[in-house]
């Protein structure tokens, strides 16, 4: 006789949904595997200085900026190593499928830009 088990997702109050565009991480004191998931940008001005000249007209914008580039932390992930073993699994067959169909899409589009 099958037995069967029913499991619900259910979003927390935080559940969002983050780009990735690297991940940097390491293994906690307790041996498990930490990673932060962050997103790459250009840096967005700390500060603009204008400066205006009699008539009250800007002629010229100063901006402070903090670096080139901005690595933002969108979250940090804490998984013992079974968990990341099955995470690194589900990654691995997503970009199969993801591989899968981008070869068929980048035909399709090189036979339409020809």
């Amino acid at each position: 006789m099958n037995s069967k088990l029913s499991v619900d997702f259910i979003k927390s109050n935080f559940f969002r949904v983050v780009h990735a565009d690297g991940v940097w991480g390491s293994i906690t004191a307790a041996g498990a595997i930490h990673m932060d998931i962050w997103n790459s940008r250009e840096a967005i001005p700390r500060r603009l200085t204008y400066t205006i000249d009699e008539q009250g007209s800007i002629v010229d914008v100063q901006p402070e900026i903090r670096a080139d580039q901005i690595r933002e932390v969108e979250v940090g992930v804490v998984m013992d190593v079974e968990t990341a073993k099955a995470v690194c699994g589900w990654l691995r067959e997503r970009i199969e499928e993801a591989e899968q169909f981008l070869t068929p899409m980048s035909q399709v589009l090189e036979e339409r830009d020809a």
